[in-house]
């Protein structure tokens, strides 16, 4: 499809630092997995992949939203291994990658991706202080060309990324207990006088 942007959401990883399948951890009343998910919704992509391990039950969710379930069987392969997964399925000439355990991309956000991408035919990054890095929109031909395994994602194709800000915090992913504890501890109510 010449131009359009398909949705490749990456939940294959071991989770080896948070002990469990983090993704099917609650987060203010559903699974992680979900968060991205809701994110994503109402949007018109013409093609919906997750790239997963098993069916999870979490996974179960996208597949009633439209989603492609894509196995990775072998976990070790990385993040360059689930994109390269969802690169082999895409029938876009662009994928919108997004990680499974990153639950505080707001909708905005993605529609500022998308708005950079409109004018732009290269990789478009979210940036924060310190970070660049998915969500991003990169061309599927360039994924393809990354070697097939390896966590250093697709930070070749990110150096010349056009940019898109956000804020640290939305950018903040899932690797360990203490992370998710954080993110589910409800705010400290505000002293009288503090804004």
């Amino acid at each position: 499809m010449s131009g359009a942007i398909a949705v490749a959401v990456l939940g294959a990883g071991l989770a080896t630092r948070f002990g469990s399948d983090k993704l099917a951890a609650p987060l203010h009343g559903r699974p992680l997995a979900h968060h991205v998910l809701a994110a994503l919704a109402g949007f018109d992509w013409p093609q919906k992949l997750l790239v997963c391990r098993g069916a999870p039950d979490w996974s179960r969710a996208y597949a009633q939203a439209g989603f492609t379930l894509l196995q990775l069987p072998d976990a070790s392969a990385g993040l360059r291994g689930s994109m390269h997964r969802a690169a082999q399925a895409a029938t876009c000439e662009r994928l919108l990658i997004c990680l499974a355990d990153m639950p505080q991309v707001p909708r905005a956000h993605l529609q500022a991706l998308l708005d950079a991408a409109r004018d732009w035919p290269g990789a478009v990054a979210s940036v924060a202080p310190g970070y660049r890095g998915p969500p991003a929109i990169l061309p599927v031909a360039a994924l393809r060309g990354l070697p097939a395994t390896g966590d250093e994602g697709a930070r070749p194709l990110l150096q010349q990324a056009r940019q898109v800000a956000g804020e640290s915090a939305w950018f903040a992913d899932i690797d360990r207990t203490g992370d998710l504890e954080r993110l589910a501890a409800p705010m400290a109510p505000r002293q009288a006088g503090q804004r």
